[in-house]
């Protein structure tokens, strides 16, 4: 009876023993008193179904949907319910609370939480959970969760000041460790995404994680050049395991948990004992780094893999090399055995493959061709069937181990928003999308208006004309396009000049539009004919990366890639003054209301404010140098500065004494644009994850979350209502309640805070 489908059937008392209803449609129907002892209802939905009295003792109900059922006084014992569904339904109180329906997913009992799809990244680590249910992906800022089964994804874990670097389960798969880049380690509720503990002690950047086998202690790897051995249940620093002399980016445990290794860009792999921290071996001879390391299963021998492009053997009893294979034509970035030990995998750095090996004799089995232009890791399933693999292009792959076939594949939504303007009554929007579009954006009602498109590739910036009644846009396509922003039309486009356009603004009269340009130039066009007006020119080999106008429009600002920022003036040409204080590129600018003062962002992460009449610097704020400042903004009284940064995180500032006011924390990828509203009150922000967030300036709440979906938008607001203009979400967003997915509308009427709202109800007010 799999994929049986059952509507308005009366089973009453029906012996079902065993029966395998996996993936049946059970609707209407009932089956009061039923025996469906060890049954098969696995991937079932059971919608308005009537199981009272019912012997479920046994049963298979994983990642079923209960709908409307009624399990009043049935018989649990025993049964499975992992990543079930219960909506609606009617319970004995005791089953809430019960062993059964700990895994499940039941409306009413567990929390609920609004997810938006991660930003597309190099992913860089993959491991599974000890269940082989769910993948665990990491790099590009964030961790996400995918399920293996269905190829979606569940959740992300981004930490509040921090971005992920690598992610480990805990050995009952209860626990997640996330290694940052702020040098700390994130212990996270894998159901909940709630951080519990954070380790601190390196110095620098935590690039790999692991949990010893029997889940008390963590080890961890980073650019400080230690190892740490860390116990879970207190934070407490075991051992700090040193040696070597450059960044250690691997790390692993024995299976009886009684030997660490640590393999580092030094050129060697580490070992030690866990109980005292003493050095065991040092295998490798200093040349080539080392990217990986792991264990046999039995604890005999370690693998390791390096830029010598060979993957290495080595009895760990003697740290002899016992065997070296080779075949990759480029560096090895990652290794893992199978869970039987028998066949050892491996990543390629340049040459996009990952590799199957026979572990006792060397012989290569199998070549995989992930697609990617440098695949970065690999992991084998629990049952070893299946083997994951991540890469360059953003996908993690899962292969079916005996033929090397490709099962599937687990893509990120795409759709970051590079950009935001705001219309000067600060009513509406428009919005630059790396899917080639511009979409205007009313804030009230939360509708989309207008879906500009025509460029042909990714828009990287968009500007309003002082009276919004024009939009200009940069486009990766090398064109700067101009629409009329009532009519959505567009009325001309134009080459940008060398190196195409990558950021543009409006003078405040609306009469011209600066571009930047890669050939040490800024150009300012005729907004009314897109004639080239003037070139701003200024000596030396640079690029701009940046432009803004000052509010009266008589000087242009430009960010550089030599560090400097360069003010010239509009009406000469003239350059004016070249303000230096960075030694990396310049990546972001704002004039202060009033003009006097000049805000800069450096590749470092800080921010400069300097004076310019004078050139005179007034104030360096602090920032890290992991996370870039993307974008900045002035409030409109010139009292707060707003930075957005690749950390995925907004920041206020008082920019008169550089203190932090608040951060904005929610965008789970970068955030590339920043822009207060006209009364201070508010700010908007848009990122790679795809999202534009408003936010309330004085309590840094999220007030609402707009989408751009290929076929429609959604407007997602904090009380759990939402708009959605369209036939699906198209996987850009979704709700998590204990560890299960739900699209939009499947909860709806099961859970009051969730409701789709009608197009005409306005989303905000005031």
């Amino acid at each position: 009876m799999q994929g049986a489908e059952l509507f308005g059937r009366d089973l009453a008392g029906v012996d079902w023993t065993g029966a395998d209803l996996r993936d049946a449609r059970l609707i209407h129907t009932t089956l009061a008193g039923a025996t469906l002892r060890g049954a098969v209802l696995a991937g079932a939905v059971l919608d308005r179904v009537s199981l009272a009295r019912a012997d479920l003792t046994g049963a298979d109900l994983s990642g079923a949907r209960l709908i409307h059922t009624d399990l009043t006084g049935a018989s649990l014992t025993g049964a499975r319910l992992r990543r079930a569904a219960l909506l609606s339904c009617t319970l004995d109180p005791a089953m809430l609370v019960s062993r059964e329906l700990a895994d499940a997913a039941v409306a009413g009992r567990d929390q609920i939480r609004l997810v938006t799809a991660g930003a597309p990244a190099m992913l860089e680590t993959v491991v599974f959970s000890p269940d082989g249910a769910v993948l665990a992906t990491s790099g590009g800022g964030a961790a996400q969760l995918w399920d293996v089964a269905s190829g979606r994804e569940l959740s992300q874990l981004v930490c509040d000041d921090s971005l992920a670097c690598g992610v480990a389960f805990s050995p009952d798969g209860a626990l997640v460790a996330v290694a940052g880049p702020d040098a700390t380690v994130s212990l996270r509720d894998v159901t909940s995404g709630r951080e519990i503990r954070r380790f601190t002690g390196h110095r620098r950047s935590v690039q790999a994680v692991v949990f010893s086998p029997d889940g008390t202690r963590l080890a961890s790897a980073g650019d400080d050049g230690t190892a740490r051995l860390w116990e879970v249940v207190s934070g407490w620093q075991a051992h700090e395991l040193t040696g070597h002399t450059g960044s250690v980016v691997s790390v692993a445990f024995s299976p009886d948990g009684a030997v660490v290794a640590a393999a580092g860009y030094d050129g060697t792999a580490r070992l030690w004992k866990t109980a005292d921290g003493r050095r065991l071996h040092v295998l490798g001879d200093g040349g080539f780094a080392v990217r990986s390391v792991a264990f046999s299963p039995d604890g005999a021998q370690i693998v390791t893999g390096g830029d010598e492009g060979t993957v290495r053997l080595w009895e760990v009893a003697s740290g002899r090399e016992v065997r070296r294979l080779t075949g990759h034509p480029s560096g090895v970035t990652a290794v893992a055995f199978s869970p039987d030990g028998t066949l050892l995998a491996s990543a390629g750095d340049e040459d996009g493959t990952a590799r199957l090996w026979d572990a006792a004799g060397g012989r290569e089995i199998r070549e995989l061709a992930t697609q990617s232009e440098e695949t970065s890791a690999v992991a084998f399933s629990p049952d070893g069937m299946t083997i994951a693999t991540v890469g360059d292009d953003g996908t993690a792959r899962l292969w079916e181990v005996a033929t090397g076939r490709l099962l599937r594949t687990f893509t990120p939504h795409n759709g970051a928003v590079l950009a935001v303007s705001l219309f000067p009554r600060g009513d509406r929007l428009i919005a630059a999308g790396d899917d080639g579009t511009v979409r205007l954006w009313d804030l009230a009602s939360g509708h989309q208006l207008h879906r500009l498109a025509g460029h042909t590739g990714a828009v990287r910036d968009a500007a309003l004309s002082s009276d919004g009644t024009l939009a200009a846009s940069a486009g990766s396509d090398g064109t700067m396009r101009v629409w009329d922003t009532a009519s959505g039309r567009e009325r001309y486009h134009l080459d940008g000049g060398p190196g195409g356009v990558g950021t543009l603004a409006f003078s405040p009269d609306g009469a011209c539009v600066a571009t930047n340009g890669s050939d040490a130039t800024a150009r300012l066009w005729d907004v009314a004919s897109g004639r080239l007006l003037r070139t701003l020119v200024s000596r030396g080999d640079f690029s701009v990366w940046d432009v803004a106008f000052s509010p009266d429009g008589t000087r242009l600002a430009a960010g550089c890639s030599d560090g400097k920022a360069r003010l010239w003036e509009v009406a000469s040409g003239r350059l004016l003054r070249r303000l230096k204080g960075f030694e990396w590129p310049v990546w972001a600018l704002a004039f202060s209301p009033d003009g006097a003062r000049l805000a800069a962002a450096g590749d470092n992460g800080t921010v400069r404010l300097w004076d310019t009449a004078r050139g005179r610097a007034l104030r360096t704020l602090p920032g890290r140098d992991d996370s870039r400042v993307r974008a900045l903004a002035f409030s409109p009284d010139g009292i707060r500065l707003a930075t957005a940064g690749s950390d995925g995180t907004v920041r206020l500032w008082d920019a008169a004494d550089g203190r932090e006011l608040r951060q904005l924390s929610g965008h789970t990828g970068s955030v590339g644009s920043v822009a207060f509203c006209p009364g201070g009150t508010r700010v908007v922000s848009a990122g790679d994850d795809g999202t534009i967030r408003l936010w309330d300036a004085a309590d840094g709440r999220v007030l609402a979350t707009l989408v751009g979906l290929p076929e429609g938008w959604a407007a997602l607001l904090a009380d759990g209502s939402y708009l959605l203009a369209g036939p699906t979400s198209d996987g850009a967003f979704w709700w998590l309640m204990n560890g299960v997915r739900f699209e939009a509308g499947e909860l709806d009427g099961h859970v009051p805070a969730i409701r789709r709202l009608p197009e005409a109800e306005p989303v905000l007010r005031g």
